[in-house]
């Protein structure tokens, strides 16, 4: 009696701890996931090595693994199918489960989902639990810093162009001289004069090492000094890019004067011009170097721009989404047919797009006064355009035939 009696205080009294020191609401196997639209929680076996995570679950599965810079793998979630688009990254999440709130921690890396080719849609994977396993999956990937008692300086916009010009004068260049800090004036092989900006590129060589800063810049350089080579123009490489303008598109170019380049028009502020597609520049053309008149390459001249490009993603679950296609040629992705043949089906109205700069493109389906806030609001929130072309909205006509800005 008295051994009974011992042993029911003991449950009590451990029962009290528990209730005291419970250490995690969550039970160690219970993982949250999310995929584009659809999140749960899923009792899962997590398995975490070294630059390796292996996630299973009822109807989930996440494969990770980091070789080198890039991470590859493959999510599953019910009907969805996709490879992983992107690096991981930690995240902490705040949840409502039940009656409370729980706080998780874990990863997030963006999934492609296909469609057809080369249309894919990208959207978020997130994998999270509690406690320690919630750690263990976030510093899985984990890189710990490199230190080795070495401080960089950051470029500059002076020292990337006397860099630039040591550079530029190493490669045959003559008569280069830095006017200011960022651009640089220098004769052609051909004997032609001309200028350098650095501006645009100075952003992005800010967050490099000095090496891989040195890369780029080189890479940069390199590619402007090959532009300038003569190539012989092919049917296959005439494709357009949208500039912000009028047509007919007149330049001023240094040493050359007004140039009048073969466009056609788009938008009453929008143009599209006509470029030969170089391996590392794009050379808008003049109507006289073409084949045949604007018009008639006007269809073949979009398809060219389709076929070069090996993916379109749909970033985003919606309402709005971002078009990205490699950086050259998002500015043309509304003018062409195929893209909204796939995108459509995902829109809740006509087609609304807004092309803030070169490189970015957003759509929202027009519901109404807030769609059109919403794309402003989206580009509001866009800082150092590198190469702006509208601060407008525009509705698409006809597939892509043509962009109206709305008032």
């Amino acid at each position: 009696m008295l051994y009974a009696l011992l042993v029911l205080g003991l449950a009590a009294g451990a029962g009290g701890i528990w209730w005291i020191r419970r250490p995690d609401p969550l039970p160690a196997t219970s993982v949250f996931v999310e995929l584009g639209d659809t999140a749960t929680w899923v009792e899962a076996a997590v398995e975490v090595e070294d630059h390796r995570i292996r996630v299973v679950g009822d109807g989930f599965l996440l494969e990770l693994r980091r070789d080198g810079p890039a991470d590859e793998g493959e999510v599953r979630l019910g009907g969805l199918e996709g490879t992983l688009g992107g690096t991981a990254e930690g995240v902490d999440v705040e949840l409502q489960r039940g009656d409370h709130t729980v706080a998780v921690r874990g990863l997030q890396v963006p999934v492609l989902l296909p469609l057809r080719a080369p249309f894919v849609r990208e959207v978020r994977c997130v994998v999270a639990a509690g406690g320690h396993l919630g750690e263990r999956i976030r510093e899985a990937l984990h890189e710990p810093p490199d230190d080795d008692g070495l401080v960089s300086l950051p470029w500059t916009l002076d020292g990337a162009s006397r860099y630039a010009a040591r550079a530029l004068e190493a490669s045959g260049m003559r008569d280069v001289s830095i006017l200011e800090p960022g651009t640089l004036a220098l004769t052609w092989g051909d004997g032609s004069q001309g200028r350098i900006q650095l501006h645009n590129i100075l952003p992005g060589l800010r967050d490099l090492p000095p090496d891989e800063g040195r890369e780029q810049l080189d890479a940069h350089l390199d590619s402007l000094v090959r532009s300038r080579e003569v190539v012989a123009l092919a049917d296959e490489r005439i494709h357009v890019r949208l500039y912000a303008g009028s047509h007919p598109f007149r330049v001023q170019v240094e040493g050359m004067g007004a140039v009048t380049f073969a466009s056609l028009p788009v938008a009453d502020d929008l143009v599209a011009v006509f470029v030969q597609d170089l391996p590392t520049a794009m050379r808008p053309l003049r109507e006289e170097e073409l084949p045949a008149p604007p018009e008639d390459l006007w269809r073949s001249a979009r398809a060219n721009v389709l076929a070069s490009l090996p993916q379109i993603r749909i970033v985003g679950s919606g309402p709005a989404y971002m078009l990205t296609c490699g950086g050259d040629y998002e500015n043309v992705l509304p003018l062409l047919p195929e893209v909204w043949e796939v995108l459509e089906p995902l829109l809740d109205g006509p087609p609304l797009v807004a092309l803030p700069a070169r490189d970015l493109c957003f759509v929202v389906g027009d519901s109404g006064p807030a769609a059109v806030a919403l794309l402003h609001g989206l580009m509001g929130d866009v800082d150092q355009l590198a190469y702006p072309i509208s601060d407008g909205v525009y509705r698409v006509l006809d597939q892509g035939r043509a962009l109206e800005r709305l008032p």
